[in-house]
């Protein structure tokens, strides 16, 4: 540009809130025309997109929480705010229809991780229960002649309670039996 104290209609481009550059699209001394791409520009917010087997849609709604595996190892947390309606039919012979799915990241990922474009693994929630009773999966105790139970501590005093155990997530299982909240079980170690 001309170094003339002045700004024409056209000349800057102004966009309200935060903005990130892409992919440029002009480089440098190339001329700028009316309509021509200057810049693709993205959202400033961390956000994960999955490309999910369009057979396997039930397992995405938007506002459930996923977790995220970053590739340095760490866990962070997310929550779909998108699931596309169309599925995209296969890139390749043998695979299946996707629908995309947007996840956005929450807690420290969100606020960046100088990752950009990196490889993630997401895992969506096959099954949900709510107001259930977990004991960590160290607590199970295989019962001779079948079964389970848990060794429960009352003051000093330990007995086996039997159970009955459930759903199993993240080293917790579901318990079902003459053990209530608060109670406190022994694990091995």
């Amino acid at each position: 540009m001309t170094e003339d104290g002045s700004l024409l209609q056209g000349e800057v481009l102004f966009r309200s809130g935060p903005t990130r550059i892409g992919d440029a699209k002009a480089t440098v001394c190339e001329a700028a025309s009316p309509g021509r791409r200057l810049a693709d520009v993205s959202s400033t917010e961390r956000r994960v997109t999955v490309e999910l087997e369009a057979t396997r849609q039930r397992l995405a709604r938007k506002g459930d929480t996923v977790t995220v595996g970053m590739p340095t190892g760490q866990t962070a947390r997310g929550r779909i705010v998108e699931v596309g309606k169309v599925a995209d039919p296969p890139t390749e012979e043998g695979a299946d229809a996707t629908i995309e799915v947007t996840i956005e990241l929450r807690g420290k990922a969100a606020r960046g991780t100088g990752l950009d474009q990196a490889p993630v693994d997401v895992g969506f929630a096959v099954e949900r229960r709510k107001g259930v009773l977990a004991v960590p999966v160290k607590a199970l105790l295989a019962r001779q002649g079948g079964g389970f139970a848990v060794e429960v501590s009352d003051g000093g005093a330990r007995r086996m309670v039997d159970v009955e155990p459930g759903m199993y997530a993240d080293d917790f299982v579901e318990v079902d039996g003459d053990v209530s909240e608060g109670q406190t079980v022994v694990t091995a170690r």
